[in-house]
């Protein structure tokens, strides 16, 4: 499992976060949420919104109270300029009660 998710981590921080996506989605285990939350983070040092909403997405469904995935995907709508998509995910966020830990700046 460690290999995979190192894997998921160097394509990432190379900036191949199509490839990233590619290989979670084909990996012959169940991707786990450091899987998708590297893939999150990448996506946000490199700007991408598509790719970061899909790993979102996902670690939200593995991780439904962690506070990690929602300021990350914060941070890549708010770089963007996106307001209404920030809007929406803070609503979201008090909606399914997740509360942001104090010093999180994922």
């Amino acid at each position: 499992m460690e290999h995979y998710s190192c894997m998921v981590d160097l394509l990432g921080h190379a900036g191949c976060l199509a490839d990233a996506e590619l290989f979670i989605n084909k990996m012959p285990i169940q991707p786990c949420s450091v899987d998708w939350m590297n893939l999150l983070a990448a996506a946000r040092n490199h700007g991408d919104v598509e790719i970061g909403r899909r790993a979102f997405d996902c670690v939200v469904k593995l991780e439904p109270k962690n506070s990690a995935p929602y300021v990350l995907i914060s941070n890549i709508y708010a770089a963007a300029g996106r307001e209404d998509e920030l809007a929406q995910i803070r609503t979201e966020m008090k909606d399914a009660g997740v509360k942001k830990m104090p010093g999180d700046r994922s």
